[in-house]
């Protein structure tokens, strides 16, 4: 009988589970255009890490994700101009304000590139110009040729330092 109670309360348990699980409300990304998920060059997933200020800092990409950003591929042509022309359509301020934070603490748009024959992606803020390079290639390190992530930032993909598979690389 107590076997019976608890297969019954189990099973309520999951189906309200699931339940509120479709009842939540519309992530930032559909809300705002991005629909289509973009995939990072295998090349360049896993756990990086590089030197910032004397400290080590680790960077994870995974097939859909750099660190804490979903990689969306971004609008292009009209419907960019609308989701663009929406934000800034927002009377209040603080609305705009808050959905912009939003929009930036979650998404991301992606495209892949090649540089000196290495393929890579940049991502940028959602619906914004200019942004990060990332491309997986080789490089001499410690009298050794290792794999690194080249991370580069403006117009022409300047390089600006790597990340290493290893903290001990990265020192």
């Amino acid at each position: 009988m107590k076997t019976k109670i608890k297969l019954i309360l189990a099973s309520l348990l999951v189906g309200l589970s699931l339940f509120a699980i479709n009842s939540q409300p519309a992530h930032a990304a559909d809300e705002w255009g991005a629909r289509k998920v973009f995939t990072t060059p295998k090349a360049t997933r896993g756990t990086w890490y590089y030197k910032e200020h004397k400290k080590i800092k680790k960077l994870v990409v995974k097939a859909h994700t750099l660190d804490t950003y979903k990689l969306y591929k971004p609008l292009t042509g009209k419907k960019a101009v609308k989701e663009a022309d929406k934000i800034f359509d927002i009377k209040s301020t603080k609305k705009r304000m808050r959905d912009f934070k939003e929009i930036n603490a979650t998404l991301r748009e992606a495209t892949l590139f090649t540089a000196h024959g290495y393929k890579g992606f940049m991502a940028t803020g959602w619906l914004a110009d200019g942004g990060v390079y990332y491309v997986s290639m080789k490089k001499m390190r410690h009298g050794r040729k290792v794999k690194v992530l080249r991370i580069g930032t403006g117009a022409k993909d300047w390089e600006d330092f790597y990340a290493y598979k290893s903290k001990k690389l990265a020192k």
